[in-house]
C-alpha cells in the first residue's frame, strides 16, 4: 500500500495518538473524494434497487438494516480490542441511534419511526458527512471508512424508503417527532451532566457544525431551538473536547475557557492546567496563530478567575517543546515553532506569577531530556510520558501532600 502512497501504520491507531496533520480537512481533496465515492455507491444501489421486485427489495433494505447496526459494533468492537472505548463511545448519538432504528424500521415500518428517519436521522446524517468530526484520522482509517460508509448507508436507507412510500413525510405527523425528542434527550442531558459528555451536542455546539452557527446568533441552550434540522453525530467525547480541528483534548485556551465555563460541576480539589501548543498554530494562509499572544494571556488570567470562583485550587503545567525541522516537513496547514512556545510559556509565567498559581516546568524538564525524544514533532515516546507523568506526580506530592494528590 506504501508503493502506492497510502499509509496504513495509523489504521487501528486512535485519535490522541495521532501526529498532527496525519488527517484531512472539511471540503478537501481527500474529503471531496469520499463524499464522491459515496455518492456513485448511491447512485449505483439505487440504479438496481429500482429495477428489483418488491421482495427482493425488502431483503435489500433489511441488510442495510443490519449492515448499519454491524459497522456500529465493529466501531465499539474495534475501540474496545485497542483499548479506547469509554462512556464517551456509546451509540447515544443520533446518528449511532439513526443506524438501530434503520434497522427496526427494516421490519416493522411504524409510521412514527419513519417521521424520525425523515425528519431528524436525515438531515442529521446529510451535516454529518459535510462537516465529518474525524477529519483528524488519516483517509485510509477504520474511523474513516466506518465514519462515511455508516452515515452514507443512513442516507440510502431513508432514499429507499422514500422512493418506496414507505416513509411519507408530513407536517400532521410532526408530533411524532416531538415525543421521540422529548422521549430521549432528557436522558441523554442527565447522562451528558453527569459524566461531562456531549452526547447528541445538547450541552455544547460541536465546533466547526451549522449548531456553531446557530449558538452565535441564539446563544447557548438557543442553539437547540434548531435542533430538529441541525445536529450531526460525532463520537461521544466530553465536552471537553474542543480542539478546532479535531478535538481530541483540551484545544487551545479558547477551548478550555468554554469547557470550565460549560462545565461549573466538575468534581475536582486541583486542577492541572495547560495550553499552549495549539494556540501557537500558526496559519500563513491568514497570517496570524490560532490565539494570538493578547488573547492567550485574557484566557489565562479568566482560566484562574474561573477555578478560583469554585474555591478549588489550581497548577499551571508549562507546554512542551516543538521540534521545528521535523514539525515544517509533516505539517504543511499550519506550523509551530519552539521559540513560541517559549515566547508563550513566558506569558504563561507572568500571569501565574501575578495570581499567585504554582507551575510545573515540563518545557525546562524535557528539554534537558536531550535528543530522541519525539515520536513526531510534538508527542513523545512512551518512555519519555512515562518521566513526564513521574516528573509531574512527584512536583504534585510536593505542593500538596500524598494524601490529597492520590
Amino acid at each position: 500500500m506504501r508503493r502506492l502512497g497510502i499509509d496504513l501504520s495509523y489504521f487501528f491507531t486512535y485519535e490522541d495518538e495521532i501526529p498532527d496533520g496525519v488527517g484531512f480537512s472539511h471540503f478537501g481533496p481527500v474529503h471531496l473524494l469520499w463524499l464522491g465515492v459515496c455518492a456513485g455507491l448511491l447512485l449505483l444501489f439505487l440504479h438496481y434497487y429500482k429495477r428489483w421486485g418488491g421482495r427482493r427489495r425488502l431483503l435489500a433494505e433489511r441488510g442495510i438494516g443490519i449492515f448499519l447496526v454491524g459497522l456500529e459494533v465493529y466501531r465499539i468492537a474495534v475501540l474496545a480490542l485497542i483499548g479506547k472505548m469509554s462512556l464517551y463511545q456509546l451509540p447515544l448519538h443520533l446518528c449511532s441511534m439513526a443506524g438501530f432504528l434503520c434497522c427496526l424500521h427494516a421490519f416493522f415500518k411504524w409510521d412514527w419511526l419513519g417521521q424520525v428517519l425523515y425528519t431528524l436521522c436525515l438531515p442529521g446524517t446529510v451535516l454529518a458527512l459535510l462537516f465529518p468530526d474525524w477529519v483528524r484520522y488519516p483517509a485510509i482509517h477504520f474511523i474513516t471508512i466506518q465514519g462515511f460508509t455508516f452515515h452514507a448507508g443512513i442516507v440510502l436507507y431513508v432514499i429507499c424508503q422514500l422512493l418506496q412510500h414507505n416513509i411519507i413525510p408530513r407536517l400532521a405527523a410532526l408530533w411524532k417527532v416531538i415525543v421521540f425528542l422529548l422521549v430521549v434527550v432528557p436522558p441523554v442531558y442527565l447522562f451528558d451532566k453527569k459524566f461531562h459528555a456531549n452526547y447528541m451536542f445538547v450541552n455544547v455546539p460541536s465546533p466547526g457544525s451549522p449548531l456553531e452557527w446557530l449558538a452565535s446568533f441564539l446563544g447557548n441552550p438557543g442553539y437547540l431551538a434548531g435542533y430538529a434540522v441541525l445536529n450531526r453525530k460525532g463520537e461521544g467525547k466530553p465536552t471537553g473536547d474542543l480542539n478546532y480541528e479535531s478535538k481530541v483534548n483540551g484545544g487551545d485556551s479558547s477551548c478550555v475557557l468554554g469547557y470550565l465555563q460549560a462545565t461549573p460541576d466538575i468534581e475536582a480539589d486541583i486542577f492541572v492546567i495547560n495550553c499552549g501548543l495549539h494556540d501557537i498554530k500558526f496559519y500563513k494562509e491568514v497570517g496570524h496563530f490560532q490565539v494570538e499572544a493578547d488573547a492567550y494571556r485574557a484566557n489565562l488570567k479568566q482560566i484562574v478567575s474561573e477555578i478560583r470562583t469554585r474555591g478549588k485550587q489550581m497548577v499551571w503545567v508549562m507546554s512542551t517543546t516543538v521540534d521545528d525541522a521535523v514539525h515544517q516537513k509533516n505539517c504543511t496547514e499550519f506550523s509551530r515553532k519552539n521559540a513560541n512556545i517559549v515566547q508563550y510559556n513566558a506569558i504563561a509565567g507572568e500571569v501565574m506569577k501575578e495570581e499567585n498559581v504554582p507551575i510545573i516546568d515540563l518545557y525546562d524538564f524535557t528539554a534537558k531530556l536531550g535528543d530522541h525524544v519525539f515520536c513526531d514533532h510534538v508527542h513523545f515516546v512512551p518512555p519519555v510520558r512515562k518521566l513526564h507523568a513521574a516528573f509531574i506526580a512527584g512536583q504534585l506530592i510536593g505542593l500538596f501532600g500524598l494524601e490529597k494528590t492520590k
